[in-house]
């Protein structure tokens, strides 16, 4: 979860995709509370993202940024386990946010969990993330990002202590709630069911909190125009579909 700016106040957001070496982006400008697509852009990599050489890849990456001419200057994580975390270094002008409960936690576990090489970094620009104790649509504490509630933060616990959403408001009636790892896949919200068990084992820090947060994203699940989204689930992404496909 990343957002950029070229002016000294956060207008823009960007969101960027990989399908197989194909990278798609989309900018969106907040206006009125909502996200309006701005522009967008796509590259082919000469490096696969799954076999290539993982900081080659990210200076690709980076390079393809730059020559769009989008400047990165504040990222939000969903959480610090290694598969959400690794590509910060390549851009270090960057602030990075993140929950300070969170940032214990990067300074504490171990891999292949998390990178301690990373989540120690010194050269890191992190910034506590701090939540207000303002309810936003059934989450007791919220961040709004750029003060309109177009892009909107939550906490959700579990799966890491500092583990964060965010409510991208496309329009009064649509939003998108990018869940991270909170679910692995939509059907346990669905369903309320739990994540498999060696999933559970190996990667949840607190279960309980885990099954709560699945509780309350069910919840805004049931809520008419809301879209959740996982990092993990391929049935979600086939059903939305690739870029440009899911803005449309």
């Amino acid at each position: 979860m990343i957002s950029i700016r070229k002016k000294p106040i956060p207008t823009t957001a960007l969101g960027l995709a990989l399908h197989g070496s194909r990278l798609d982006g989309v900018l969106v400008k907040r206006s009125n509370g909502s996200m309006q697509v701005l522009k967008s852009f796509s590259a082919t990599l000469t490096l696969s993202p799954l076999t290539g050489d993982a900081e080659l890849v990210g200076r690709e990456i980076r390079n393809h940024l730059d020559q769009a001419g989008i400047r990165i200057s504040q990222i939000y994580l969903s959480h610090g386990h290694w598969d959400h975390l690794s590509g910060v270094r390549d851009f270090p002008e960057a602030t990075v946010h993140l929950p300070d409960s969170e940032r214990r936690y990067l300074q504490t576990d171990r891999p292949p969990r998390v990178l301690p090489s990373i989540g120690q970094d010194p050269a890191i620009r992190w910034q506590t993330l701090h939540f207000d104790a303002t309810p936003y649509r059934g989450f007791s504490h919220s961040h709004d990002v750029f003060g309109d509630g177009s892009v909107v933060l939550v906490p959700t616990p579990g799966h890491t202590p500092g583990a964060t959403a965010m409510y991208v408001n496309l329009s009064t009636e649509h939003r998108l709630l990018l869940v991270g790892d909170a679910v692995w896949r939509v059907r346990e919200a669905q369903d309320s069911s739990r994540k498999a068990w060696p999933v559970r084992w190996f990667a949840d820090q607190d279960r309980s909190q885990t099954d709560a947060t699945i509780q309350r994203i069910a919840a805004a699940m049931a809520e008419p125009g809301t879209i959740v989204i996982p990092t993990h689930d391929l049935e979600v992404q086939q059903k939305l579909g690739f870029f440009p496909a899911w803005i449309k």
